[in-house]
């Protein structure tokens, strides 16, 4: 098309012809034409994959914060829990009920340092305190709040 031909009114006919043109390009030969006349040109793969990981994190953001136990120890006044976080995270003093019995968070520990929290799938070992000290299983998942 020349460059006259661009200020020329296009009758009906021929501007359904040329949109019919335009739908059957493929998505690699839009990119190029983008490319070529200075445009930004977004693949329908990557517009997928950005509106996918912004539905991630609004789940991530309402996800609840969850342990899953591996191993238990009774260490004097503490429960030594080990495990890993399976979703959302942990903080010290953070609270839980399990059968009927209300636990705190006392300490968290990644191998022998101690940290201020567990992420998701973090594995670590989390210090509870409790009055009366309810049976926990391995296993068992734990939601904190």
């Amino acid at each position: 098309m020349s460059f006259l031909g661009l200020f020329k009114k296009k009758d009906s006919a021929q501007a359904g012809s040329e949109q019919k043109i335009e739908e059957e390009k493929s998505e690699e030969e839009k990119i190029l034409e983008g490319h070529e006349n200075g445009e930004v040109i977004i693949p329908n793969h990557v517009k997928e994959a950005k509106v996918a990981a912004a539905e991630m994190f609004l789940e991530k953001k309402n996800s609840k914060n969850v342990f899953k136990v591996t191993g238990i120890y009774d260490v004097g006044v503490h429960i030594m829990l080990t495990g890993i976080v399976s979703s959302g995270k942990l903080k010290n003093k953070m609270k839980a009920k399990v059968n009927n019995k209300d636990i705190v968070v006392e300490e968290i520990k990644i191998g022998s340092s101690v940290v201020k929290e567990l992420l998701a799938n973090e594995e670590g070992t989390v210090f509870v305190r409790a009055k009366h000290f309810p049976v926990i299983r391995v296993d068992d998942e734990i939601e904190f709040k």
